[in-house]
């Protein structure tokens, strides 16, 4: 998944805030930094350390990638 295709299943400001402290909190970048990133810029971090799985309205789901082997075993997927 690229930025621009994550940035697109951002529904509300309130998730791209949730993004901001998720990169935050996770040492990803500096307060300092994340202050003056575009969106964009938010995005492109999300999309290199997390694995997108899914989305709502109101949620998006994401997998760190260095937890991916002990998820990926315990997901289920119901394909059309």
């Amino acid at each position: 998944m690229t930025d621009r295709e994550f940035q697109e299943k951002i529904n509300y400001l309130g998730q791209e805030r949730a993004a901001r402290k998720l990169i935050i909190k996770d040492g990803f970048a500096k307060t300092e930094d994340v202050a003056t990133m575009t969106s964009l810029d938010v995005c492109d971090i999300i999309v290199k350390h997390y694995t997108y799985l899914a989305n709502s309205d109101e949620r998006i789901i994401l997998v760190r990638n260095e937890d991916w082997e002990t998820v990926a075993p315990l997901l289920k997927f119901l394909d059309r």
